[in-house]
């Protein structure tokens, strides 16, 4: 899958109400970013590939802005994040048990237009995603508020920003230096995704 909210912007193709498969791939300069500080520096760890393509079932509302997707998931390796340096890499990994739980994944349930322009007339606005994240073999709800932008008839870019606790996902934040480092426990994800999609026959 995606981070499924790809198919939002290609409402427009469809008339009816009725639900739709939807093909999409997702382009190279695409990239998921996870993100922490400690009491002394800061780290940022990114990956640009692993993403996946495939198909999504999507059924829409658009009386009320919503749309429901069927296997609209996403699963990136932990081990394909690279924080810019060997040790906070393998100290990124170690922190979220990546030989125990290899991935992380995020399922897309719903989303809902957040702007006040019908979807299928809008060229750029907001949406809010309800979604299941999975870390550390830990399932937990949430809601992320996401940025669209159509840059051209087949591909949207899609940002959005997302605090998490480790501590929610049975993750505790690592201490270092007999107690003198201690990482904070407030991670970011932040992912930046150029999306194509067109509707499949089914």
């Amino acid at each position: 899958m995606i981070f499924g909210f790809i198919s939002i912007l290609f409402l427009n193709i469809f008339n009816s109400s009725s639900g739709s498969l939807i093909a999409y791939s997702i382009n190279d300069k695409s990239s998921l970013t996870l993100s922490g500080s400690s009491n002394i520096n800061k780290f940022e760890c990114v990956t640009f590939d692993n993403f996946s393509n495939g198909s999504i079932f999507v059924e829409n509302d658009l009386n009320n802005q919503s749309l429901r997707f069927s296997n609209a998931l996403l699963r990136l390796k932990i081990k394909s994040f690279d924080c810019r340096n060997p040790l906070l890499s393998r100290d990124f990994y170690n922190t979220l048990q990546a030989n125990k739980n290899p991935y992380i994944e995020v399922e897309l349930l719903n989303v809902i237009s957040d702007s006040k322009n019908r979807i299928i007339n809008s060229n750029s606005g907001k949406i809010k995603a309800n979604v299941a994240i999975t870390l550390n073999g830990k399932c937990r709800f949430d809601e992320i508020t996401v940025s669209w932008h159509k840059n051209d008839e087949n591909t949207i870019r899609f940002i959005g920003t997302k605090q998490l606790l480790m501590s929610d996902f049975g993750i505790q934040a690592p201490v270092a230096a007999m107690g003198l480092i201690k990482v904070h426990n407030e991670i970011l994800i932040h992912f930046d995704l150029y999306i194509q999609a067109e509707p499949k026959v089914i």
